[in-house]
């Protein structure tokens, strides 16, 4: 057995019936590659009850915002630069510039100002305005939703426009960035960029992806962090070695 943790019968067999899909999708995928399933339903199940015990995931509050152009922008801004920088000045950009129109009007020198403090600030006033102008005049300064005019507004690639339509439009779909990545290729279950989409595709059913871009975000952000992860706090500690990597304290 992989745990040892004592579960209730009861309780056990109620989530396993509630999360088959998951688990089925898991055992197709992986007995071709010699891993045995029960790993993956460990690693989702984790996963699961971290989200319910651990995620905060409104830590930061520009997550609250469902303004599709407004979280456009977030995804922009939060490129190359930390989290917590964009959370502390996202409201004063938003209070300043709060539509697409407004953004589209700016005064690039003004708006560029305005983001010092967040990384490469100068190139992305320039492309958040130019971003506004191509919105305001292709669509009438509202986002549109068909995901290929997404894809072809300037400095959309397919995370970005993932993010608002799973989390915008409420569309089923998983957002799949670095953090979303490193804590399998850690583990050894992706083994380059190249094929994480279609892994992470088909470990995900259709009708919880929204809600694993979210699981995955966090905990890639706040336990399986770049630098300096929290092995100690991670709930997959026992079936990852990437521990024994990390330079002795």
């Amino acid at each position: 057995m992989i745990e040892s943790r004592y579960v209730d019968p009861e309780r056990r067999m109620a989530h396993r019936q509630r999360f088959a899909p998951i688990f089925h999708r898991l055992h197709h995928l992986f007995s071709t590659r010699g891993i045995h399933a029960e790993v993956y339903e460990t690693i989702v199940r984790r996963l699961l009850e971290w989200s319910r015990t651990g995620m905060d995931w409104y830590r930061f509050s520009y997550r609250r915002e469902t303004d599709p152009f407004r979280r456009l922008c977030l995804t922009i801004l939060l490129q190359r630069t930390r989290a917590e920088r964009v959370d502390g000045l996202y409201k004063a950009i938003f209070t300043r510039y709060p539509t697409a129109k407004a953004l589209a009007e700016a005064d690039v020198d003004e708006l560029t100002g305005v983001l010092r403090g967040i990384g490469l600030y100068r190139r992305k006033a320039r492309r958040l305005r130019d971003l506004a102008r191509v919105v305001v005049d292709r669509y009438g300064g509202r986002i549109p939703r068909d995901e290929g005019d997404l894809l072809s507004l300037p400095g959309v690639g397919r995370y970005t426009a993932d993010i608002v339509r799973a989390i915008c439009h409420g569309e089923d779909v998983l957002a799949i960035d670095v953090n979303v990545v490193r804590p399998f290729k850690r583990m050894g279950l992706i083994r380059s960029d190249r094929e994480a989409g279609d892994v992470l595709l088909k470990v995900i059913p259709p009708g919880r992806r929204s809600l694993f871009s979210k699981i995955l975000l966090e905990f890639g952000m706040s336990v399986c962090r770049p630098a300096r992860p929290r092995c100690g706090e991670c709930p997959m500690g026992d079936l990852c070695r990437y521990p024994e990597r990390l330079p002795r304290r």
